[in-house]
Order: structure tokens, then C-alpha cells, then sequence
């Protein structure tokens, strides 16, 4: 596998090792890590939480003194929007080696 040919078909938890397992073993499938958020208790309190999507470009216009990209998602309503600026994170870049044991070394690591 290429990661620079990646195609992302389907987002899923760390905690479904079961269907991650099924599908990393079908030929040419993969698996690359991305952060999100994660609602605990999903709809009960959605309407408390809120959610997150795609900066627009008026809220990129708002928001372009804080780092915003026109890749990034933004809180839209509820906690999400209400507390943005603190459950967005940090960009940063994480530089890792693989071993030949298979497993993964940091070699450098910058928060911007």
C-alpha cells in the first residue's frame, strides 16, 4: 500500500477492532489514523453537544488570525461552538520511523 494513493472509504473507531481486522486482511485495503472528536453519548446529548463541519469561507474570513485552513472544521453549534477554540486542538506534525519489527519510533515531533 501507497499511503500518498490513499482513498478514504469509511471512518471508524479504534474500538471496533473486529471490522478494522476483517477489513485491513482484504487485498489492497488499508488503514491511515486521523483525529476526531468523540461523542460519548452520541444522540442522547446531541442536542447539548452540538457538532462540527467544514469551515466556510465566511467563517474563514472571521476566524483567519487563528491558524484556520480551508481544510479544517469548526464548531457549528452548542458545545462544539462553544468551546471551539479549546476542543480544536493544535496542528503539529509527528515524524515516525518504522522498525522492522513493525513497530513505530518518533523521531521528531513539532506542535504549531
Amino acid at each position: 500500500m501507497q499511503p500518498h494513493l490513499l482513498v478514504p472509504i469509511k471512518k471508524l473507531s479504534l474500538d471496533d477492532e473486529d471490522l478494522m481486522t476483517r477489513a485491513i486482511a482484504i487485498d489492497g485495503v488499508g488503514s491511515d489514523y486521523t483525529m476526531d472528536r468523540v461523542y460519548n453519548y452520541g444522540k442522547a446529548v446531541s442536542h447539548l453537544t452540538g457538532y462540527i463541519g467544514s469551515i466556510t469561507a465566511e467563517e474563514l474570513e472571521e476566524f483567519k488570525d487563528q491558524g484556520y485552513t480551508a481544510q479544517d472544521v469548526i464548531g457549528k453549534r452548542g458545545l462544539e461552538q462553544l468551546y471551539e477554540e479549546k476542543l480544536r486542538g493544535k496542528d503539529g506534525v509527528e515524524l515516525k520511523i518504522l522498525k522492522p519489527n513493525s513497530s513505530t519510533q518518533t523521531i521528531a515531533k513539532k506542535i504549531r
